[in-house]
């Protein structure tokens, strides 16, 4: 299984405007950023990452960190704490990645990594809460990257 992810396009400047004014939000020039960040990663970000990745700009962390926040609460990202007590923020399935629910977090090297969808099927007989038949999950799965696995 490799754990990285395929590269697909970034959105262009317009039609980020468009996703952020399409959720309510106004388009700032730092909100533009971080979107476009998240899109670029393809992978689940902590603050301090989005915060790295856009150092060369005078951005205060903490208007970065609203940024985030009102992002997620705009629909247009995801946010998810993967068992270490750290949010992280990535773009929503519904905004240009592709459909999954599951994360695979290296035990050895803590790389964080989007997996496909996942299926969840029961025993013969059994039932499945109605957040689980309706994807309304996250699962997370500890193990090995495939860089930390091939040097085992």
């Amino acid at each position: 299984m490799n754990t990285t992810s395929s590269p697909k396009e970034v959105p262009g400047r317009e039609l980020l405007l468009a996703e952020i004014r399409g959720a309510g939000l106004r388009a700032t020039a730092s909100r533009v950023a971080v979107l476009r960040t998240l899109h670029e990663q393809h992978r689940p970000m902590s603050h301090s990452e989005v915060v790295g990745e856009l150092s060369q700009h005078t951005w205060d962390p903490s208007t970065l960190y609203r940024n985030l926040c009102d992002l997620a609460e705009a629909g247009l990202v995801r946010r998810s704490e993967l068992g270490d007590r750290t949010w992280r923020f990535e773009v929503a399935c519904v905004h240009g990645h592709g459909d999954h629910s599951a994360h695979l977090l290296c035990r050895d090297c803590g790389v964080i990594a989007c997996l496909p969808e996942l299926s969840v099927v029961p025993n013969d007989g059994e039932s499945l809460p109605m957040a689980v038949t309706q994807g309304n999950i996250e699962v997370q799965i500890l193990g090995q990257c495939d860089t930390c696995f091939a040097s085992a």
